[in-house]
């Protein structure tokens, strides 16, 4: 497939998904409604045949071929977990697909699949209160050519979106079963853990306040503070291979605060109605502007980076609900024209302009 195709591979890919998605919602109020739950869930198959059935392209693609291969020296999956270079839970998947089929390829139709699976499943507990064909825009225009390349992070960070739906719950153990089972693919994951603290609500609002007001202030420490923190982690065994990470603590990333502008500016003006709505969304803001603080206060190198994923995710959840909210039709088509022109140029610039995370040309396997 030449450039020009992939190009309109992936645009297709995006407005058919979100079309259906979309679709599946519309007809919850309709003689049809039977069918909503099917025609939800059958959008999946478009974004993961393409995702399940690539070769070659996203940057690590052969590194996690490589580690795939390399598993064969190890006696046992205890053995391979200590020596192994990577995660738990990840090399539990390669050697599983190594037992039961022999062919690297199923890692990519698996991993595939879950990232999927758990972005679908959030949505769909989600559905009432999110205009859905949005948010499922929003991941494929922002993380789905990303998981092509960051295959293991963009999987926790999908498991991390779900594992909110615990914290509005109140469901401590099944929230940290979820983010372990995230850190088990990604270590970073665990920075998730006491965003159950920091989100859960009590009858105490100004604690509730203050919770969000120390957590920011110590991300804050944390960036500022990085080099030493970083050098502390890296001590420990399990984190020891990211010690070779070059760090440029110090600069400022204005370029994406300029980028997120929009998003926040559309934030701000419906700061009211979010918290009149629903809470918990109104809460989650927090962690769409501690990821703000995060690339603008410590512009790392691209690995490190990466933790403001599981932050910036929040925006699958914040911008729909402000669409679903509107209550004049004129001012919601209005927000989804912006945003979708918003984020189909974000996915132009990043993914057709620069070839980000090289998923340009696509190449079926």
């Amino acid at each position: 497939m030449n450039n020009l195709q992939s190009y309109f591979l992936y645009y297709f890919l995006i407005i058919i998904t979100s079309l259906i998605v979309q679709f599946s919602q519309s007809i919850t109020k309709t003689n049809f409604k039977k069918f909503s739950s099917f025609i939800f869930w059958s959008a999946l198959l478009f974004p993961f045949l393409i995702s399940a059935n690539r070769y070659g392209i996203g940057t690590d693609y052969f590194e996690y071929v490589a580690l795939y291969n390399e598993l064969e020296g190890y006696n046992n999956i205890l053995d391979a977990i200590k020596k192994g270079s990577y995660e738990p839970g990840w090399i539990i998947l390669n050697l599983i697909v190594k037992m039961i089929f022999d062919n690297y390829k199923y890692v990519f139709i698996i991993s595939s699949f879950l990232t999927l699976f758990f972005l679908f499943k959030t949505l769909y507990a989600y559905r009432d209160r999110l205009y859905v064909g949005i948010a499922i825009f929003i991941f494929m225009c922002t993380m789905f050519n990303s998981s092509f390349n960051i295959t293991r992070q963009i999987l926790a960070a999908t498991i991390l979106l779900y594992a909110i739906k615990y914290i509005e719950e109140k469901n401590i153990l099944k929230y940290a079963l979820l983010t372990l089972l995230a850190a088990s693919f990604h270590y970073s994951a665990v920075i998730f853990l006491p965003i159950y603290w920091v989100l859960v609500s009590n009858k105490n609002n100004n604690w509730n306040s203050l919770k969000k007001i120390i957590f920011s202030a110590v991300t804050i420490f944390i960036v500022v503070t990085f080099d030493f923190v970083f050098g502390f982690i890296t001590s420990i065994e399990i984190f020891s291979k990211y010690s070779s990470y070059q760090l440029n603590v110090g600069e400022t990333d204005f370029k994406n605060i300029i980028i997120k502008l929009p998003i926040i500016i559309i934030i701000l003006i419906n700061l009211r109605i979010i918290k009149l709505r629903n809470r918990f969304i109104y809460d989650l803001i927090t962690l769409y502007f501690i990821g703000i603080v995060l690339s603008f206060l410590g512009y790392f190198n691209n690995y490190i980076g990466r933790a403001t994923i599981y932050f910036s995710m929040s925006q699958i959840l914040i911008i729909p609900f402000i669409i679903k909210v509107q209550t004049n039709k004129y001012i919601k088509l209005l927000y989804i024209g912006l945003i979708v022109l918003y984020y189909i140029i974000l996915f132009t610039y990043n993914i057709i302009i620069q070839n980000g995370h090289e998923t340009i040309p696509y190449i079926w396997n």
